[in-house]
């Protein structure tokens, strides 16, 4: 008997053992709470019609917050702030089914943009004055975001042609260099010298190497703060790389195609209003113009200025031209009409981890283009698919069973199509002070044409830290996720998406987006045009991303 007991212990030993090692560790079980089914759920519903394209400001993106919210309690996070008493706060303006405190509510200004801007050309010839007036639309454009609580605004200005505006130190190019702008316009043309030779000096020193679209977009970002910082009041600005022939919307084109959808015209209301942040001070901001041909011809006219000449020449010996032009002044007048308060929501929800204070920031924005004319933007790739990554990342996350050593806030930003307002609010008023790093997902389930096999995907990340690119490859393939992942390591990250702020105040940023195509920003983006293999992959390894910064001890 006593032999038979001792074989028993053995037996219930080894038995304990297999199971244990049976057991699969805590990244396995988050990897295994990532289904394309679960995926494809969440974003069906999220990119409905239901949701009415989830326009900010509407009850199409206040739906949607509610049903974030709710995801984010099944998955058992908690809400960034305590729930206000009886869960339902006073002053409430939309339906919702969650807690007051997912909610961090921030108030924007929608003013509707006016087609009465006036743009007037001033010469001074023989001591007589005289200012030709171009009308918004037909000449020019105006592009520009200011703060509309002014309602409007107006100046007059010496025009000082700039090139292409660009104060590169590290390049040693400078076309502010000798000339003074503070208090004046500048004329510029939009790009960087040599952009139409690649063979030029000047091409193989400014061309972005990876060619990827939000280098160019850094590029013009660049110069406007250049711009701003060296007093500049506006910017006109001429692009050589289209056709100013004609300008604005003809009136008699009809049934544009757009995607699978087509509608007789672009909706106008999509595009006439401005959001922005209400604050307590107004924001430094410049108007800008994009002109048309004849306009340009007029502003240059007897200046001794030829664009296309100066084009060739800067090219080739990348030597500024930067002057003022003589007895020329522009007066411009920007009307809109009186700004409306609005209410923007982020959706926060928590995964505490041992240090409270110290966290990581997982977000994407779930605002999308809205509902016209009967005719929904479901927005399904922009950004129906980076908001389920964050709520599929969260559900991963809390399947490991293992509190994180960083507390991980999964954040849903709202008003970023209309000037990254939500996570702009959020840095601004961080909920918590010390942010480790952020994550990004930003249309990351579409294929380019290139991308015959459905596996490519970007990641942008902050170039000083080598680790994210090395631990993202090592977990591909230690994991085997069929992703082949391009990388763009950045100083300072940007390219029009919400890890911007993060990236302004020097935090970490790792940021997901799998292609541009042709249903950006059309009713075309639909949820049956997803490749929700890719999509769920990089949700994989965004979740290997999250829990490695989660749990590291340092970034090096």
């Amino acid at each position: 008997m006593k032999n038979l007991a001792a074989a028993l212990l053995l037996i219930c030993f080894f038995t304990s053992l297999q199971n244990l090692s049976a057991q699969p560790d805590p990244i396995r079980k988050g990897l295994d709470a990532i289904t394309n089914q679960s995926v494809k759920g969440q974003l069906d519903f999220l990119a409905s019609d239901w949701m009415e394209g989830r326009n900010t400001g509407t009850k199409g993106i206040a739906m949607a917050a509610d049903y974030i919210t709710s995801m984010f309690q099944v998955y058992g996070l908690k809400p960034y702030k305590a729930p206000l008493s009886g869960g339902r706060g006073f002053g409430r303006t939309t339906l919702q089914i969650g807690e007051q405190g997912f909610f961090q509510d921030f108030t924007m200004l929608k003013t509707q943009v006016s087609k009465e801007h006036q743009l007037s050309v001033v010469t001074t010839k023989d001591k007589s004055t005289f200012a030709q007036i171009f009308n918004s639309e037909t000449d020019f454009t105006f592009g520009g975001r200011y703060n509309p609580t002014i309602g409007g605004l107006s100046g007059e200005a010496p025009l000082v042609f700039v090139g292409y505006g660009m104060c590169d130190e590290k390049n040693g190019y400078d076309e502010f260099k000798g000339i003074d702008v503070k208090g004046k316009i500048i004329l510029r043309l939009r790009g960087f010298p040599g952009q139409k030779d690649t063979s030029s000096l000047a091409s193989k020193k400014f061309r972005p190497k990876s060619g990827d679209w939000r280098e160019i977009y850094k590029i013009e970002s660049n110069k406007n703060t250049v711009a701003l910082q060296k007093g500049a009041i506006a910017i006109i600005e001429i692009n050589t790389s289209a056709d100013l022939t004609i300008f604005g919307s003809p009136k008699n084109v009809f049934r544009f195609f757009s995607g699978d959808m087509e509608f007789d015209e672009y909706p106008a209301e999509m595009y006439n209003s401005n959001f922005s942040l209400l604050s307590d001070s107004l924001e430094k901001a410049l108007p800008y113009f994009v002109v048309s041909k004849r306009l340009s011809n007029e502003l240059t006219g007897n200046s001794g200025i030829n664009i296309e000449a100066f084009e060739k020449d800067v090219a080739a010996k990348l030597k500024p031209a930067s002057q003022e032009l003589a007895n020329k002044s522009i007066r411009f007048n920007l009307k809109n009409q009186i700004p409306e308060i609005y209410r923007g929501r982020n959706v926060l929800g928590v995964l505490e981890g041992e240090n409270p204070n110290q966290v990581v920031v997982v977000g994407a924005h779930y605002d999308h283009k809205g509902k016209y004319n009967g005719v929904v933007w479901n927005g399904a790739d922009d950004n129906a698919s980076g908001t389920v990554a964050v709520m599929t990342v969260a559900r991963a996350c809390m399947a490991t069973g293992v509190k994180p050593k960083r507390t991980i806030i999964f954040a849903a930003w709202d008003g970023e199509e209309e000037g990254l307002l939500g996570s702009k609010y959020f840095v601004k008023y961080p909920v918590k002070s010390d942010i480790f790093a952020n994550i990004n997902f930003d249309m990351i389930s579409r294929d380019s044409d290139r991308d015959t096999l459905g596996v490519m995907c970007g990641l942008t990340y902050t170039k000083a830290y080598e680790v994210l690119k090395t631990a993202t490859q090592k977990d591909l393939e230690t994991y085997k996720i069929g992703i082949k992942m391009s990388y763009n390591p950045q100083e300072t990250p940007s390219g029009g998406s919400d890890y911007n702020y993060f990236a302004e105040k020097k935090i970490p940023v790792m940021a997901y987006m799998a292609a541009m195509h042709k249903d950006y920003h059309r009713p075309g983006d639909k949820p049956y045009k997803v490749n929700l293999t890719k999509m769920s992959n990089v949700i994989r390894i965004g979740f290997l991303n999250t829990w490695m910064l989660a749990n590291v001890n340092e970034l090096k």
